[in-house]
């Protein structure tokens, strides 16, 4: 007979902590390495690398640090849910024996609330098959315990925050369906963790606006007084944070992206740059930068002040968008492109890994990637369906799902897991796109964390739903 405590969410919670724990916190350890994001916020909360004359080689790209310096925090511009994490992370470490600060402490973090959002979604959603049980807690732990996701734990990457504060949101979306009478207490939790997640990263401000519109569902939950004067204040709290989050993107970052979005997004492989940039209202003489990004040699130099005249003072997002918009063709060749990484977990260039796993004194081969528990990863790299069709498809299929459970549900109440399930299509969707409108082709991997992340949710939940469905 089943002991009280042996239940599938504790088993499930068990052995991904195991996985996680034995990964990430013991020796050799691994993380993923700098690629120049880190310093933009250890330069707020007061660290540095142990050893400034570092060479660049070994600080950034091919090797992880997991311990850092403590330094004077200083001023700066960028702003990140990430950094309500890492205060908590600096106090703890400075009380931990050792003049450094221990990366592991973030990890724990991190590993504490994906084992909570996988414990309530494991209880909220298994049948009364054990067979079927044990399948979907083991395909479920498979996938998101998967290397590739789970390395950003050992680092200072906002995608960290971004993966393990969509599953609490999903979790605590799918308790508060749940509930006869959902508590106050559980609906707050489940905006300040949409606000979390949508404030991680500027791009995925998106989702804040995308959870917003649960607000319509969880409006008609309860009809009390204090609960709507809740629902209210939060949506209003979860917009406004968004806003400000996606506004407070400081000016070199979004001058690094309008070049990156033009030269090399839309004027990369290009019929025609010149008329491109006339389309844009740009001086068609600049297309001699045309396939190139900030980083590279270009005819024109990236600071030179006719760039900033015809580019980053007149260009804008909204300007880039009119332009897919208005050329279908070119829209339709960047999803095409867009299609080569979706399925890719580590960030890479030609399906070759870039951010090292190791430490140099562990592993001295730069940029050496970890195999443990990279199943899923691999699957996905090698067996994955070619061209943006598949996920149209893939798409069209969880379509027809939602709309099954729609007409199942009879009360608000069912109703708000396939809307919160629909908004992690949303999410998916407009993750996948804003890359390319945002920041051209560079670093295409990485910047469909979301979307992958997305993607992987859409394929085991539907096999969660088929087998809840058919299988028990």
């Amino acid at each position: 007979m089943q002991t009280k405590w042996l239940k599938w969410e504790v088993i499930a919670v068990v052995v991904a902590a195991i996985v996680m724990i034995g990964l990430l916190l013991i020796k050799p350890i691994v993380g993923l390495a700098d690629n120049g994001d880190f310093e933009r916020i250890m330069i707020q909360i007061g660290l540095a690398y142990p050893d400034p004359n570092e060479a660049r080689v070994d600080k950034y790209f091919s090797f992880i640090h997991h311990l850092y310096a403590y330094v004077n925090p200083a001023a700066g511009d960028y702003v990140s849910s990430q950094l309500f994490l890492m205060v908590p992370a600096l106090w703890i470490g400075k009380i931990l024996p050792g003049p450094w600060f221990d990366i592991r402490v973030l990890a724990v973090e991190y590993i504490m609330i994906f084992l909570l959002a996988l414990y309530l979604i494991v209880k909220l959603n298994k049948t009364n098959n054990k067979i079927v049980n044990g399948f979907l807690v083991t395909l479920t732990i498979v996938v998101f315990a998967d290397i590739g996701y789970i390395l950003y734990f050992n680092s200072m990457y906002g995608e960290a925050v971004t993966y393990v504060f969509l599953f609490l949101t999903i979790a605590l979306g799918i308790q508060l369906a749940r509930q006869k009478h959902p508590s106050i207490w559980l609906v707050i939790l489940f905006y300040i963790s949409a606000i979390m997640l949508a404030c991680s990263k500027t791009q995925y401000t998106p989702a804040g606006f995308i959870a917003a519109l649960l607000t319509i569902r969880l409006w008609f939950i309860r009809k009390d007084k204090v609960w709507r004067s809740v629902i209210v204040s939060m949506t209003a709290l979860l917009l406004i944070l968004s806003f400000i989050c996606y506004k407070s993107s400081p000016a070199w970052i979004d001058k690094i992206n309008i070049y990156q979005t033009v030269f090399y997004g839309v004027l990369k492989d290009s019929p025609n740059p010149e008329q491109d940039l006339r389309d844009l209202g740009v001086d068609p003489e600049l297309a001699v930068n045309a396939g190139t990004h900030f980083w590279s040699n270009a005819a024109i130099p990236q600071e030179d002040p006719r760039l900033h005249k015809e580019l980053y003072n007149k260009i804008k997002f909204p300007d880039i968008a009119k332009f897919y918009l208005t050329h279908p063709q070119r829209f339709w060749s960047k999803l095409e492109a867009t299609a080569e990484y979706a399925w890719t977990i580590r960030p890479s260039v030609d399906g070759v890994a870039f951010l090292g796993n190791y430490e140099k004194k562990d592993n001295p081969v730069p940029a050496t990637q970890v195999e443990t528990f990279s199943l899923w990863s691999h699957v996905k790299e090698q067996y994955h369906p070619n061209g943006f069709i598949w996920i149209v498809l893939l798409y069209v299929l969880y379509g027809l799902g939602i709309l099954l459970e729609y007409r199942r549900a009879k009360t608000h109440s069912e109703r708000l897991i396939p809307d919160i399930f629909t908004a992690v299509a949303i999410i998916g969707m407009i993750s996948y796109v804003v890359p390319f409108v945002g920041s051209g082709e560079g670093d295409f991997a990485k910047h469909l964390f979301l979307f992958t992340v997305c993607l992987d949710v859409m394929l085991v939940s539907g096999i969660w739903w088929l087998a809840k469905g058919r299988l028990q």
